[in-house]
């Protein structure tokens, strides 16, 4: 039933189950997830997709190619493996309800706070919470030298 939502062209609001996406993504917190076209896919976007099993995974995008998407969970430091296929690929998380509060992950903070988890997902071992509090509290905080990295992986 999502799923030919998502395929119509409808928005879907499912709830979050796990950590693996801490500390953007809570256990219950509740996502808004749009279709969106394969084109549109960016590095630091975090996107719904099937696995092998059919469970639904919401992880981060590191790395883009024609037909796959390479992804990650924030709070783990390792990629998610197999690569995921274009047609697994469900669609993006642009909203998060927290409860409290929601999230626009289309808001420039929020944009610069996913090109900074994707870089850092990708190049280093870092412990990732750590990261994703200071980019989303004080993204000035982040030095001008890895910035400048994440700016280059935007698609023009």
């Amino acid at each position: 039933m999502f799923i030919g939502l998502l395929k119509e062209g409808k928005a879907i609001r499912i709830k979050v189950k796990g950590r693996s996406m801490l500390p953007i993504l809570r256990d219950g917190d509740t996502l808004t997830i749009a279709p969106i076209d394969w084109a549109r896919i960016k590095v630091g976007d975090i996107v719904l997709y099937a696995n092998r099993k059919n469970e639904w995974i919401t992880h981060r995008v590191v790395r883009k190619a024609v037909n796959s998407l390479m992804t990650g969970a924030d709070s783990k430091s390792f990629l998610d493996s197999p690569i995921i296929k274009k047609e697994n690929v469900l669609g993006r998380v642009v909203k998060v309800d927290t409860g409290s509060k929601i999230i626009d992950l289309r808001a420039v903070k929020y944009r610069l706070h996913s090109l900074a988890m994707a870089y850092f997902l990708k190049y280093s071992g870092v412990h990732f919470i750590k990261v994703a509090k200071i980019c989303i509290k004080k993204p000035y905080l982040v030095p001008v030298k890895i910035m400048r990295k994440i700016l280059k992986c935007i698609p023009t």
